[in-house]
């Protein structure tokens, strides 16, 4: 009996260390950088329609009532309302302080000369004194706006060399045709808000160059407010794509070629490439694909 007891003791250790194995595993797989699959899978998936499963709850739940919105309905589109009133509001400021941020540097103005001064030399000496006070701040002014606008442009240099090295480390194939598309329809502004603001810029430049009717719907936005709450918009679902396409099995099977299969076997879209790899240029594929999408 000894034995028996022994042995279900056993099994039962050996069961709760399985279990936590197990766990860190999946802990481990959550935590874990997403593959160049997961990437390209989340980007060609971005403008899909959100399909919501129906929770246990929901599935049970009685008809809604024909008379009204419920409870429920109400509050959320409430919440909504001041949620949209709250952007708006917030817009509107932004607008103002950066109206008001737009200050005229002070003018220094000539030397006085004794000739302006009529040739008194009281008021030359005095005009004189306010006049090197007067360009002490000036200079000040001009030197403190240098080195403001120094680090800006150093941050942005930094953002941009960080972005280069994380695109690279994506390891993703067609990354530099699609990158080329976002290029060819954004301007220099919107290419360097993504840049600085997005969390993951190298990856919503991919999902972008992946989605042309979202490109060109953003590239619309000129006004830069609009077009930063749009460009957190999309980051937003792609990273909803993101967490979904690394809840994917890891046993499903890898049929799909990386980048999408239209024109696996296409050999003229595939010397393109090649071409463009060597060169940098991606501007004749992205023709090419355009006149086949025509065709």
């Amino acid at each position: 009996m000894a034995d028996t007891a022994d042995q279900v003791e056993l099994f039962k250790e050996e069961k709760a260390e399985g279990q936590a194995e197990e766990q860190d595993v999946e802990k481990a797989a959550e935590d874990a950088a997403p593959s160049a699959d997961e990437i390209v899978e989340a980007a060609e998936s971005l403008d899909k329609p959100k399909e919501e499963p129906k929770t246990e709850a929901e599935e049970g739940a009685p008809e809604p009532d024909k008379r009204g919105d419920s409870s429920v309905i109400k509050t959320l589109r409430e919440q909504n309302r001041i949620k949209d009133k709250a952007v708006r509001e917030w817009q509107r400021k932004y607008q103002e302080i950066a109206a008001k941020a737009v200050i005229p540097e002070p003018e220094l103005g000539p030397k006085p000369t004794l000739e302006k001064c009529d040739y008194d030399s009281t008021k030359f000496e005095r005009e004189t004194e306010e006049w090197l006070i007067k360009k002490r701040d000036v200079d000040a002014k001009a030197a403190a706006k240098k080195a403001e606008d120094e680090a800006v442009v150093k941050k942005y240099q930094d953002k941009l060399a960080a972005y280069a090295t994380a695109k690279t480390a994506l390891a993703i194939p067609d990354y530099e045709e699609a990158e080329a598309a976002v290029l060819d329809l954004l301007d220099q502004a919107q290419q360097s808000i993504i840049v600085q603001g997005a969390k993951k810029p190298e990856l919503l430049v991919y999902a972008l160059g992946k989605n042309e009717e979202t490109l060109k719907k953003l590239a619309a936005i000129k006004e830069p407010v609009q077009y930063a709450f749009e460009v957190a918009r999309i980051e937003a679902r792609l990273e909803v794509q993101m967490e979904k396409a690394k809840k994917r099995p890891a046993t499903q099977p890898e049929s799909r070629v990386v980048g999408g299969s239209a024109g696996a076997n296409d050999s003229t879209l595939e010397r393109l490439r090649a071409d463009a790899a060597k060169s940098g240029d991606y501007s004749k594929v992205l023709e090419y694909k355009k006149s086949k999408k025509r065709d």
